[in-house]
């Protein structure tokens, strides 16, 4: 079985780019569109998924069937057109909202500024993300996202090392380690400043050639032939001089790059697929299925009260009764059986029609819909990015409010299986106060190899309590626990339970 990391990017001739540095290439700009409708699709593609629900389909089939005059039982009125509208309606409307909101988000998304070197000779400028070409040179200052998938040129560190967050691609928090090239490196020199690098830089020409745009993250092969000036440099590079977009660049003051894919051509972008449909919760899927399964009951019930009419009507000694017009001047049957049992069984769909009830489907949409709001107001549900940054629960569709917390399956990943992974549970630290007297294993051992000296583990007092695997032994969580109140206290206690 082969993992994604082992997998091979395409480097054959023919498939491989070639950019020119500060040059143009044509290779498209760096938009990126994540909404699901447009002005022009929105009309014809949310009527085709909201007749795709089968509830939906059954009502616009009543309300054509209530407009024939033979099958009719309410005057020719389409009677269930009216909640039929008011349901297509709203959820129109919220599909409309929350595509908007992604049309937003894109927007902000898209007119993020970079410094951005277009040309050579030309000076650095601001630029919009989604106006970044391939082939250009940008500065990415600590802290910031990368815009674009770019190769290092240089940056602001000694050793030319670039720290990276991967969280937005693979959800990790803990750093990796890029670099730039070791030979482009040392052809651009050591440069203190932004200022001094892209002055540098500017004087860059040559070409690369890379792979063409492809969805593995921890692949790519490339080789830049470099010229500056009189000195012509040729570079082999992988996956390590590469930076993808939606990377923070952390602990480096500023690195610089050029692009090589741009907008959908970016990895992270061909990693998402496209939506080519609505997603169905597991309710909904419920729904579906019960609303078929009523409407073969009823199928089964109108089949057989049609049945049971047109032997009523067709029995002669009925025909007498002259109110009930079942025969003719000549005593002759009015309709023939056959034709009677189609318009007596479409009589009685119309009439069980309420065995589906059309009220369900208006109150599951607008409680989906107004749930969001709950969502976006939960103090227990914020992320704290910075001191002055909250950033709240943002809910972009509602589709799938209930799927919250409904864990179907658990993966694992057992490592060390030639080792054995002792853990003690010895430190902890809430808002900011730390408990648990000694040092862990990996600070002794540094301690060891610092020549520092290794003070005795902590011992539990006379009568306290010793729970296996948990050397945590603090006076000060012991007066506080036993307090038994204030902030603190309430904090610490979160903290353990959620730990437990």
């Amino acid at each position: 079985m082969t993992s994604e990391s082992t997998k091979v990017a395409p480097t054959k001739t023919s498939e491989l780019r070639k950019v020119v540095p500060l040059g143009r290439n044509k290779y498209g700009n760096n938009t990126i569109l994540t909404s699901h409708y447009s002005m022009a699709n929105f009309l014809p593609k949310n009527l085709y998924e909201q007749f795709s629900k089968p509830a939906n389909c059954w009502f616009a089939i009543l309300a054509v069937l209530q407009t024939m005059p033979k099958i009719t039982t309410t005057g020719q009125i389409p009677v269930t057109l009216l909640p039929l509208t008011v349901i297509i309606f709203a959820n129109g409307l919220k599909d409309a909202i929350e595509d908007w909101r992604r049309h937003m988000s894109d927007k902000v998304e898209n007119t993020r500024k970079a410094l951005r070197l277009s040309k050579a000779g030309e000076k650095e400028a601001m630029t919009q993300w989604c106006d970044l070409e391939v082939g250009n040179i940008i500065a990415v200052m600590a802290n910031e996202y990368v815009p674009a998938d770019m190769v290092i040129l240089t940056c602001g560190h000694p050793e030319g090392h670039v720290f990276v967050e991967t969280a937005n691609l693979d959800g990790e928090t803990n750093l990796k380690v890029k670099e730039c090239q070791t030979k482009l490196f040392q052809l651009m020199g050591s440069n203190d400043t932004l200022e001094a690098a892209l002055g540098v830089v500017q004087q860059l020409g040559g070409e690369l050639e890379c792979d063409n745009p492809n969805e593995f993250l921890y692949n790519f092969t490339g080789t830049l032939d470099a010229k500056m000036g009189s000195t012509d440099l040729k570079v082999a590079l992988d996956a390590d001089n590469l930076v993808l977009r939606g990377c923070k660049i952390k602990q480096v003051p500023w690195t610089l790059g050029m692009v090589v894919y741009t907008g959908k051509q970016t990895k992270i972008q061909m990693n998402s697929r496209e939506r080519k449909s609505r997603k169905l919760s597991h309710l909904e899927q419920q729904l579906s299925s019960l609303t078929l399964a009523i409407f073969a009951l009823q199928v089964v019930l109108c089949l057989i009260a049609a049945s049971m009419s047109v032997a009523f009507e067709s029995n002669k000694s009925n025909f007498e009764l002259t109110y009930l017009n079942l025969a003719d001047i000549n005593g002759d049957p009015e309709t023939h059986p056959a034709v009677s049992f189609v318009i007596r069984f479409f009589n009685f769909i119309i009439l069980f029609a309420n065995f589906i009830p059309i009220s369900l489907l208006v109150s599951v949409n607008f409680l989906k819909f107004f749930h969001i709001f709950f969502m976006y107001g939960d103090d227990d549900m914020i992320y704290v990015a910075d001191k002055d940054e909250i950033i709240r629960c943002m809910p972009r569709t509602s589709d799938l409010n209930e799927e919250m917390g409904q864990i179907e399956y658990v993966f694992s990943d057992k490592t060390g299986t030639l080792t054995c992974n002792k853990m003690d549970f010895r430190k902890f630290s809430v808002n900011g106060i730390v408990y648990g007297e000694g040092v862990t294993e990996i600070k002794k051992n540094v301690m060891l190899k610092m020549g520092q000296k290794v003070s005795a583990d902590p011992v539990v007092p006379p009568g306290g309590r010793r729970t296996p695997n948990v050397d945590l032994v603090d006076n000060k969580l012991d007066a506080l626990l036993k307090k038994a109140s204030g902030k603190q206290y309430e904090d610490v206690v979160t903290f353990l339970m959620h730990l437990a």
